[in-house]
């Protein structure tokens, strides 16, 4: 990803982050600004999956992405059943996907849309955060439960997948 000063570089670019941050005010997330990159966190206090955010406009490219981080690392000796847990739900996800640093076992979902040659709408922003919140939500608990050893990667895949079809039936 790239990284930046922390200021919007163009007037494209602040005209985005001023779009951007107007959303994240809007939607009650109180977003703080990003010290090496064009953009802000966002801190989650409620109940749900254990995350933080991070919306990105990256610097010159039009391009907004927006990441949920789990707080929680996956130990060593989970990380091969995460990484099978994470590839079966990636696989046929329509918008963002799910990845995790080997090395350091951060997961994160990732959602990003290229804005070139256009103003970055207020919606489009908006929608990119929901499918990210969607999908952390629907996923969250069978990924805490591999990474803590409790199930395999396919036996949380499956329960997550019926789970879904459950309750959108």
């Amino acid at each position: 990803m790239s990284r930046g000063s922390g200021r919007a570089s163009s007037s494209r670019d602040r005209e985005a982050m001023d779009t951007l941050r107007a959303v994240l005010n809007d939607a009650g997330l109180a977003p703080k600004p990003l010290t090496e990159a064009q953009g802000f966190t966002i801190t989650f206090d409620d109940d749900g999956p254990n995350v933080d955010g991070m919306a990105h406009i990256l610097d010159g490219e039009d391009r907004f992405v927006f990441l949920l981080i789990f707080r929680d690392r996956v130990p060593d000796a989970f990380r091969p059943s995460v990484m099978e847990f994470l590839t079966r739900v990636n696989y046929g996800m329509a918008i963002g996907g799910f990845e995790m640093d080997l090395n350091d076992g951060e997961v994160r979902f990732r959602c990003g849309v290229d804005f070139r040659g256009q103003r970055l709408p207020p919606w489009l922003i908006r929608n990119s955060i929901v499918a990210a919140m969607d999908a952390v939500e629907a996923y969250a608990q069978g990924l805490e439960k591999v990474a803590t050893g409790e199930s395999s990667g396919l036996a949380a895949y499956e329960a997550a997948e019926a789970f879904l079809e459950a309750s959108s039936g």
